[in-house]
């Protein structure tokens, strides 16, 4: 095995090099129990979402590029390649100046979670330099159960019989994020999971970014306002009244959350 002597982090993590025969070296900061299984797998592959690829009874998500779930080290891990959006992505594709948007993810679920707001535990980010410019991964901590918030809302023909109060719960959810001062910058009905019980999670927080001083009224509006397309967007060819009526409950739910930041 080619792994460098791991180093532990301020957060607990610890910081590990292990080489592929034709890829390179990876770095990569993971749970301290993981860091063997790791260090195995990019002896083998250029990336832990290549080995889950070819395990066998993988699941697959939805994302840019598949999101999937596979077992590591005896853990079921939720590993998905970063790849840029919007008007940058043809260019760019998966390619990124440094590795800060990679490691991001572990202050950003570190800081969710310790304020309440649940977001499934980052278990290792990785990344690899070639020609100046950085490729990664994360691996998440996999959901026991639940389903994403546009298949529980509108994957049937009828209403789910508690839809008025999933709504609330989700516009709590971005009042509690915005009182933190803080922007889910993918903020749509995928990117919340509702969990078994009343547990409700917050999703990929790919360039996200932690709190820096106030948020501004207008971002708060905007931001939210992402979210009431991305209802809308999902809820077509359902009922058009069905579909704003869960809009006003998560507005209304938004507005009256105790000590929300409203715009």
């Amino acid at each position: 095995m080619s792994m460098s002597h791991p180093s532990v982090q301020p957060d607990g993590f610890v910081r590990l090099k292990s080489a592929h025969s034709t890829s390179g070296t990876v770095s990569c900061l993971c749970r301290p129990e993981l860091a063997e299984d790791l260090a195995r797998a990019y002896e083998e592959h250029t990336w832990v979402y290549d080995a889950f690829v070819h395990q066998a009874g993988v699941q697959s998500f939805r994302g840019r590029r598949p999101v999937l779930a596979g077992e590591l080290g005896g853990n079921q891990v939720v590993v998905k390649r970063l790849f840029h959006g919007g008007s940058v992505a043809r260019l760019w594709k998966d390619r990124f100046l440094g590795p800060g948007r990679i490691t991001s993810h572990i202050p950003l679920a570190e800081y969710l979670n310790s304020h309440g707001i649940a977001t499934p535990r980052v278990l290792f980010t990785s990344w690899r330099r070639s020609w100046g410019l950085v490729r990664g991964e994360v691996g998440f901590e996999k959901l026991a159960g639940g389903v994403d918030a546009d298949r529980y809302l509108f994957v049937s023909e009828e209403p789910p019989g508690d839809w008025s109060e999933t709504a609330g719960r989700i516009g709590r959810l971005v009042a509690d994020m915005h009182r933190l001062n803080f922007l889910h910058n993918d903020l749509n009905l995928m990117n919340i999971h509702i969990g078994p019980g009343d547990q409700i999670y917050v999703l990929d927080l790919d360039n996200s970014a932690l709190p820096n001083g106030s948020i501004p009224a207008g971002a708060r509006s905007r931001n939210f306002e992402r979210l009431v397309r991305s209802i809308r967007k999902q809820g077509r060819g359902q009922v058009r009244e069905y579909v704003e009526s869960i809009i006003e409950t998560v507005r209304h739910a938004y507005r009256t959350a105790p000590a929300a930041a409203n715009g």
